[in-house]
């Protein structure tokens, strides 16, 4: 559903609500950054989405890390929804399709880097190649070590 909780048209709602009239749980899974804050709050704020959100949705997953992006704060999560929210981490896959068991991820430990790491990820959308070679472009001759992923 991305960052329209209820469908690109509120197509997901009927859904919803025959889901908690009959004792089922709704999860959603949101990325952590949907776009700009103040985009964000100005496509929500006629809908009362979050507060929308908060009744008809049980948890709410961020993918990320609340100490790189807060979305809770940028996107005004009022404290009902703040308390069900919780962050999950980064989602990704080995590009070899392999368990992630004893998976080293694509830059090294805390312990063992000199530089500090700047990683980009983005999902399986058209523009993602063109967003990870001006990544690439970026990073080279930086004063920090560049990372790329191609998530799901």
């Amino acid at each position: 559903m991305d960052k329209h909780p209820f469908g690109a048209s509120g197509e997901f709602k009927a859904g919803l609500k025959a889901l908690r009239k009959q004792g089922g749980r709704a999860v959603l899974g949101l990325r952590d950054i949907l776009d700009e804050p103040a985009q964000v709050l100005k496509e929500w704020a006629p809908y009362r989405m979050q507060r929308r959100i908060a009744k008809y949705f049980h948890r709410v997953l961020i993918y990320g890390e609340r100490a790189v992006f807060d979305p809770v704060s940028a996107y005004g999560f009022p404290p009902g929804l703040a308390a069900i929210t919780k962050f999950c981490g980064y989602v990704f896959v080995r590009p070899d399709g392999g368990p992630l068991e004893n998976f080293a991820p694509p830059f090294p430990s805390r312990a063992k880097r000199k530089r500090a790491v700047v990683m980009a990820t983005v999902g399986g959308g058209e523009d993602g190649y063109r967003t990870l070679g001006s990544f690439i472009q970026a990073a080279r001759g930086a004063a920090w070590q560049g990372s790329r992923w191609r998530g799901l």
